[in-house]
């Protein structure tokens, strides 16, 4: 594996990690807050958490109501997913991990590269090069994990 896959690879599983523990920080303090509103400022906790009416659903895009074509998977990403399957495939001997293989499925389906990797990192699956796509789109996930923190951290339950 590249260095640089290595690194951004390694900086996912960080940004995993710190997303991880900043919505359990934002889930404990969640109900405390909750009861300091109730106790504080009854009218606007009835506000904030009454009862909510039921949203419209909105009118779908030109582009998902034409969206019929499955869209067409990256080729690295779909390589490392049938090596991962090919050793982890619960109904392989005894060797197979049910859990890790359902992980490496759902990071498949959400074209998540990063999780892949972690993966076959931690099986010894080895990799050759991945192409610029493949690339930009492990740099895409991890862009997507950032702005989920950020998120997170602007949350009232994080400032609390």
């Amino acid at each position: 594996m590249s260095k640089t896959i290595r690194k951004l690879t390694l900086q996912y599983s960080y940004l995993q990690i710190e997303e991880e523990e900043v919505q359990e920080m934002c889930e404990e303090v969640e109900s405390e807050m909750r009861e300091a509103l109730k106790e504080h400022y009854p009218e606007e906790f009835s506000i904030m958490y009454g009862p909510q009416k039921p949203q419209d659903p909105s009118p779908q895009s030109e582009e998902e109501i034409h969206k019929t074509e499955p869209q067409k998977k990256n080729p690295d990403l779909k390589k490392l997913y049938r090596r991962i399957a090919s050793k982890l495939h619960p109904d392989k001997d005894d060797f197979g991990d049910d859990e890790e293989f359902r992980k490496a499925a759902q990071a498949y389906a959400e074209d998540n590269i990063a999780i892949l990797l972690e993966i076959a990192g931690q099986y010894n699956i080895e990799l050759t090069s991945l192409s610029d796509e493949t690339l930009a789109l492990l740099q895409n996930n991890i862009e997507m994990l950032q702005k989920s923190i950020v998120s997170k951290k602007g949350s009232a339950a994080y400032c609390w």
